[in-house]
């Protein structure tokens, strides 16, 4: 079974793929890249127009490359994990545990459960019994702008 990596060494290792194509990109992308990174840095700290915007937010990596070196992550474990509610509890509510306590969750019954990767919530899905293991039918996938939204909540 493959070793579990922590979302830094998963960030390093999409980093070293899509930097790994520096050396097959032509003179004249490389020279149009660094005339952008001095336009960036001489224009740091100002505002920007939006139309300015997507000049800096665009993809600057060779597509085919990445797609080419992706095969190297294809291998890599990720930690899943299905969250039906939350709850918050103090200490003393904790240590007073006892068999049959019961702890009630900020869910309702029948809400999607929440489908995380590497503590990420990326897909929402129902919870649902297969030869009598749980298991959890994906739903909903949760788009880019969510995933960064949450990300900035901190869930």
């Amino acid at each position: 079974m493959s070793e579990i990596l922590s979302q830094d060494e998963i960030c390093a290792l999409l980093s070293a793929v899509a930097g790994d194509g520096d050396e097959l990109l032509s003179s004249e992308t490389e020279r149009a890249i660094k005339e952008e990174q001095n336009s960036f840095l001489h224009n740091f700290g100002r505002p920007l127009e939006r139309n300015q915007m997507s000049e800096y937010t665009k993809p600057r990596r060779n597509k085919r490359l990445i797609d080419q070196n992706i095969d190297l992550l294809m291998d890599v474990g990720l930690d899943i994990k299905v969250e039906i509610g939350r709850s918050k509890l103090s200490f003393k509510d904790v240590i007073g545990m006892a068999r049959g306590t019961i702890i009630t969750l900020d869910k309702y019954s029948g809400q999607p459960a929440d489908i995380l990767v590497n503590n990420k919530i990326v897909a929402r899905g129902e919870v649902i019994v297969v030869d009598n293991e749980y298991g959890v039918r994906v739903t909903e996938l949760i788009d880019e702008n969510q995933r960064l939204i949450n990300a900035e909540s901190g869930r």
